[in-house]
């Protein structure tokens, strides 16, 4: 478990060098990309890529590209030619950016002078609303809805199509940027050709705070065929303040009397370390406090009830070593898809002529048995269909996972 955990930190917290450097915002920065994962990718034979002649390949369109963004999708496509996870370019037009960004900087002072012109007062901030999308056949689905920020809040859906933000058509970033605390309208189509106006309230989104908030607000008992089923959403791992989250709503909070657990660890970040799963198996002991009155308050050390971990193809990184393990161990079922299969360690560098980031496999990771996840991923004990696509709100995987969770509890009696 051990040697488990030293991989996570690895895979999922970084390698946290200082890999600063300047570059023109034309092919200068492709340049900087080429030859960076020249000097630094975990392996010299990259994968069996000829790099040199991705560069010859992909250098021409990249200076062609008028765009920041229209250059970036060109990096990307020459990065995914090494079929390597923690392997991507970002700039300052996506969420993932400040996700990325809200997870190191606080680590890694030098970031913030490399990315000083992204940053809002300092910290990795943009103006959103909270959700994660997917791209279906050229049309933008919703993915994701983080709990307790605006797009929730407003009554946005799972697999709801965005059609448009104040009449243009949707933008992560640039149709929200300039909009924190104003109205905006969302059109939303729910059913196919049946469109609907929603407005939402954007607010500035911390790349290094809103997954915690999101973990938290995700916190619920589910009530269901007598059994009362706790649930909470780990949106990231990166860091032990999710940790905290999960065992204080276990040990003292809003699950502590719940009759099982669904632990969710789909889609955002990583970070999650086999140790977490410590609460689930190591022998509990309980104590009783007696008041003056009579009144008794029952706490326990570990969680000794049912535990089904709910996973996805975008589950990625610490996720998976932490799914790997909870799935060896038997600690309980494992439902949804398939995991990301994304687990290389990585190394952030940063370049400072446009605060863009490289994130770069720079180390590769196996088990202590010898099993290699990356490309594989970890396969669940229950595998549940799913169609993104006009799903109306209705996650057929999360509604397994608590339909498992009420069986395990009834089985355990």
């Amino acid at each position: 478990m051990n040697r488990i955990a030293v991989a996570l930190v690895a895979s999922s917290l970084a390698w946290l060098s200082p890999g600063m450097a300047s570059a023109d915002n034309g092919s200068g920065a492709f340049d900087w990309v080429w030859q960076t994962v020249n000097q630094n990718f975990y392996t010299d034979t990259f994968n069996g890529v000829d790099w040199n002649a991705m560069q010859t390949k992909y250098r021409d369109r990249a200076s062609r590209a008028t765009t920041r963004e229209q250059r970036a999708v060109v990096i990307n496509e020459m990065l995914a030619e090494l079929h390597t996870s923690h392997t991507a370019f970002y700039t300052p037009d996506t969420p993932e950016y400040y996700h990325l960004l809200g997870l190191f900087l606080p680590m890694n002072p030098w970031l913030a002078k490399a990315t000083a012109s992204a940053l809002t007062d300092g910290k990795a901030s943009y103006a959103g609303i909270g959700i994660f999308t997917q791209t279906v056949n050229g049309q933008q689905f919703v993915r994701g809805v983080h709990d307790g920020l605006p797009a929730h809040k407003a009554g946005i859906q799972l697999g709801d199509r965005l059609v448009s933000v104040d009449g243009a058509p949707f933008h992560p970033i640039r149709s929200f940027q300039g909009k924190a605390g104003q109205s905006v309208i969302v059109v939303v189509e729910r059913t196919p050709g049946a469109s609907r106006t929603l407005t939402v309230v954007p607010a500035m989104l911390d790349g290094s705070t809103m997954f915690v908030d999101a973990m938290a607000a995700s916190t619920q008992v589910v009530a269901r065929d007598g059994r009362n089923i706790g649930y909470i959403h780990a949106w990231s791992y990166a860091g032990q303040q999710y940790q905290d989250i999960l065992e204080g709503a276990l040990l003292f909070g809003a699950l502590k009397d719940a009759d099982a657990l669904v632990l969710d660890v789909r889609d955002g970040l990583g970070g999650a370390s086999p140790s977490n799963l410590n609460i689930f198996t190591r022998r509990c002991l309980a104590w009783t406090a007696i008041s003056r009155s009579g009144a008794q308050n029952t706490l326990g050390s570990c969680w000794a009830k049912p535990v089904v971990l709910l996973t996805d193809n975008r589950s990625t990184s610490g996720k998976e070593l932490m799914a790997y393990a909870f799935k060896r161990g038997r600690v309980g079922s494992i439902v949804g898809a398939r995991t990301a299969g994304a687990v290389m360690a990585g190394t952030i560098f940063a370049n400072e002529a446009d605060a863009s980031l490289l994130y770069l496999a720079t180390k590769d990771v196996r088990m202590d048995d010898g099993a290699r996840i990356e490309g594989q991923g970890v396969q669940p004990d229950i595998d549940v269909p799913f169609q993104l696509p006009y799903a109306q709100g209705q996650d057929a995987r999360r509604e397994r996972a608590l339909d498992e969770a009420v069986r395990l509890s009834k089985q355990k009696d």
